[in-house]
């Protein structure tokens, strides 16, 4: 017989007691506090902020449970321009650039449910496998379908 695999070829099976587990669920998990973060939002990092309505997402992302590990870790730069970015990714006449790169910016700080999965975040009090998504849009600037 040539090629293929035969009965009993290949190594032997490890023996159960050496195996070892290699995605257990809750290794390494960060909790994030299910209310969000209760502290007030830092300082603007950009100078003078460009509008009221970047003020807003920008007080809106810092109220999502993410802002605590990102409190953290110092990610005002990036939330800030996520926040200059999600206005105008909201334009009639937004290229698709500038909603390619907030999608972008959204999965990097784990506002969608792979992405905290990635980052190895959960909800407190989450059961594993259900995640939350959070609107960071204001429900006024929320698009709407029209007939």
């Amino acid at each position: 017989m040539r090629g293929g695999a035969r009965v009993n070829s290949g190594p032997l099976p490890k023996d159960p007691t050496s195996r070892r587990r290699r995605n257990t669920p809750s290794a390494n998990l960060t909790e994030l506090p299910r209310e969000g973060r209760q502290a007030p939002p830092p300082d603007w990092p950009l100078g003078e902020v460009p509008s009221r309505e970047v003020a807003d997402v920008w007080l809106i992302l810092w109220r999502l449970p993410q802002a605590t590990a990102w409190a953290e870790r110092g990610f005002e730069l990036p939330v800030a321009r996520l926040a200059v970015l999600t206005i105008a990714a909201m334009e009639p006449e937004a290229p698709s650039a500038v909603l390619t790169e907030v999608r972008q910016m959204e999965d990097r700080l784990g506002l969608n449910p792979a992405a905290m999965q990635r980052l190895r975040w959960k909800l407190a009090d989450e059961e594993d496998g259900d995640a939350e998504v959070v609107p960071i849009a204001p429900k006024e600037r929320r698009v709407k379908a029209v007939e």
